[in-house]
């Protein structure tokens, strides 16, 4: 056989290769939050909720592994230099999503609907806080790129001494571009995840709530006055309502320190059909968990 035959062959597998190993890199941000969101979930179905204390308890420790999981993505995105804005939306939503599912679920799990009032009044002051800061902490961190992007010149031995230690200086108009992105991607896929989890929890609730199979329906604290359904849509009525004024007060916040939406306009289409297919996933992996392995003989 002659060896430019052999050679193609070879060519072919190693570009396979390199195609898969630059795809893997790429998406390792998302596996990574996927992976950690799922063990946070499979222990916070397992807490129940029987006071106040508790509530807060949790709703704190939630906020505070969504802020590292964000952290830790929005950390990793730039680290590979991903550019794709569609990643982005993959790696910050698919685990919020996750997460904001069981939380609403175990909400509305509560024995009592005060703990339930309260919860969501609790996730509305929560979640306008998280916000508000973190646009601080984006504003703060431009405004660090355009100081160091304006910084009084220097003699040309020590710029020539700084590009030679630094081949791969970070280009601020870039960078800055970039963050805004990551913040913008991440705002939108916060605000769609909340919605996302509202529909898909209130879904599994009424249609599984009193099916054998599942473990939703364990609480054994005397039944409200009102019929469940009723309960239960006063209860999402008034949770859609506080967590639109926490979008519109978030993006009022957002806009003013910045943070442009110009990157999402351009992907309704995806967006619209990525959240679509995280509404069936979410829905199958949150049942499933809930799904009854042993039953009493």
């Amino acid at each position: 056989m002659p060896p430019s035959e052999a050679a193609v062959p070879r060519e072919s597998v190693s570009r396979r290769w390199t195609a898969w190993c630059r795809i893997f890199v790429v998406r390792f941000p998302m596996f990574v939050c996927l992976v950690l969101a799922s063990a946070y979930v499979q222990l916070l179905i397992e807490y129940p909720i029987t006071s106040h204390t508790g509530l807060v308890l949790l709703l704190a420790c939630n906020y505070l592994v969504k802020l590292v999981l964000h952290t830790l993505a929005k950390a990793l995105l730039l680290a590979r230099n991903v550019k794709n804005v569609r990643t982005m939306f993959l790696t910050i939503g698919l685990p919020t999503v996750l997460i904001d599912t069981q939380l609403r679920i175990i909400l509305q799990r509560a024995p009592h609907s005060n703990l339930t009032i309260v919860g969501s009044l609790v996730m509305t002051a929560i979640e306008i806080c998280t916000r508000t800061a973190k646009a601080v902490a984006t504003r703060r961190q431009l405004r660090a790129l355009d100081a160091s992007s304006q910084q009084s010149p220097q003699p040309a031995f020590k710029r020539a001494r700084r590009r030679r230690s630094s081949a791969d200086a970070v280009d601020p108009v870039r960078h800055k571009s970039k963050i805004l992105a990551l913040r913008s991607a991440e705002l939108y896929a916060d605000m769609s995840a909340e919605y996302i989890a509202m529909g898909c929890s209130a879904a599994m609730l009424f249609f599984y709530w009193d099916h054998p199979r599942f473990r939703l329906n364990d609480s054994t604290a005397p039944g409200p006055a009102t019929p469940w359904e009723l309960s239960q849509t006063v209860v999402l009525l008034g949770q859609l309502v506080m967590e639109l004024l926490v979008d519109f007060v978030s993006c009022a916040v957002e806009c003013a320190h910045g943070v442009t939406f110009h990157a999402i306009d351009q992907q309704r289409v995806y967006l619209a059909s990525l959240f679509v297919t995280a509404a069936a996933i979410n829905m199958g992996i949150s049942i499933g968990m809930y799904l009854r392995v042993k039953h009493d003989a």
